[in-house]
C-alpha cells in the first residue's frame, strides 16, 4: 500500500517540479518586459532629440555649402530644399517647385511659395547661377527652416518603436496580462 507520507512527498516533488517549469519561463518573459520598457524610453528619448534636431540639420547642410561652384551648390540647395518640404509638409516625391509653390499658396505659406517662385526661376530659367543669387536662395530658405520646425516623428524610429509595441502586446496577450 502506498503510505501518506509516499503520497505527501510525491506531491511535493511534483509541486516543485511545476514551480520551477512555471517560474523559470515567467521570470524570463518578466525580464524581456523590463528590457523592452527600458529600449522604448530610450528611444522616446532619441526620438524628442531628433525631433529638435532636425531643423539644426538642414541648418548645418545650408551652411555647409562652400559656395566654389555655383552650379553644384545650386543643385545642393535642391536637394536640401526638397528634402526639407518632403519631410516637413509631408510631400511625397515633390515633382516640381511650380506644384510646391501651388501647394505653399493653398496652405497661405507665402514665403515658402516665393522660395519655390525664386528657384524655379534659377534652375529653369536658362540664367546662370552665381554666388550673390545662391546666398539669396540659402538666406532665404534658413529664414523658411525657421519658421516652419520640424514637429513629426522620424518614421524609422517610429517604425521601430511600433514593432517593440506589438512584441510586448503579444508578450502581453501570451501571459492574459
Amino acid at each position: 500500500m502506498v503510505s501518506i507520507e509516499n503520497l505527501w512527498f510525491s506531491l511535493k516533488e511534483t509541486i516543485e517540479t511545476l514551480w520551477a517549469i512555471l517560474v523559470i519561463p515567467i521570470a524570463i518573459i518578466v525580464v524581456t518586459l523590463i528590457i523592452l520598457v527600458i529600449i522604448e524610453r530610450k528611444l522616446l528619448k532619441k526620438i524628442r532629440i531628433i525631433k529638435s534636431d532636425r531643423n539644426l540639420y538642414y541648418t548645418n547642410q545650408l551652411n555647409k555649402i562652400n559656395q566654389t561652384n555655383p552650379e553644384n551648390d545650386l543643385r545642393q540647395i535642391d536637394k536640401i530644399a526638397r528634402d526639407f518640404f518632403k519631410e516637413r509638409f509631408n510631400i511625397n516625391n515633390p515633382t516640381g517647385y511650380s506644384q510646391l509653390e501651388d501647394f505653399f499658396k493653398e496652405e497661405d505659406n507665402k514665403e515658402s511659395a516665393r522660395f519655390c517662385n525664386s528657384i524655379n526661376d534659377v534652375l529653369y530659367s536658362g540664367k546662370k547661377t552665381n554666388n550673390k543669387i545662391n546666398q539669396e536662395l540659402i538666406s532665404d530658405f534658413s529664414s523658411i527652416i525657421e519658421k516652419n520646425s520640424i514637429t513629426n516623428k522620424q518614421k524609422a524610429e517610429k517604425s521601430l518603436l511600433q514593432k517593440i509595441r506589438d512584441i510586448e502586446l503579444k508578450i502581453r496577450a501570451f501571459l492574459h496580462i
